[in-house]
């Protein structure tokens, strides 16, 4: 008969990927140590995320007896934007529960359709015009603007 030793799982928390305004990827590695292995990831707001977390299982839960390194994921989606998260990888087997260190990454800006207005034309002439238009953008990263484009009809004689 065979008996392995068994102990806590081995964790490390990985950063954060795929990152939008509203989504992002948590990865992490975890070897199981001679027995079956649940992993979760605990995310929240809070640095120390001691209140307000909330605990996803990992894709690849439950590991194999024999994962060694094996990578763990968790795809997030409806955060809020412009926002510091935290998260941890806890894996947990019969020889115990390790808790990975937190890591942080925060969402992007979130980024909406400009508002385009088209404006009277002006400048016109039996020949030309210039038409307007405005466009407002709502995000941080954009800025306001308007744009005149010109336009020029030749007749023939």
């Amino acid at each position: 008969m065979l008996f392995r030793s068994v102990s806590a799982p081995t964790v490390t928390t990985g950063a954060a990927s795929s990152v939008t305004a509203s989504a992002a990827a948590l990865n992490g590695t975890v070897s199981a140590n001679n027995a079956a292995t649940t992993v979760t990831f605990k995310y929240g707001t809070v640095a120390d995320l001691s209140s307000g977390t909330t605990t996803v299982t990992a894709a690849e839960s439950p590991l194999a007896l024999n994962a060694s390194s094996a990578s763990v994921t968790y795809s997030l989606s409806g955060l809020a934007a412009s926002t510091t998260y935290y998260y941890r990888v806890i894996a947990t087997n019969s020889g115990g529960t390790t808790n990975g260190l937190i890591v942080s990454f925060t969402t992007s800006a979130a980024v909406s359709a400009p508002t385009v207005t088209t404006g009277a034309a002006s400048s016109v002439t039996a020949s030309a015009a210039a038409l307007n238009r405005s466009e407002e953008h709502t995000s941080e990263l954009q800025s306001q603007s308007t744009i005149s484009y010109a336009v020029f009809c030749l007749k023939k004689k």
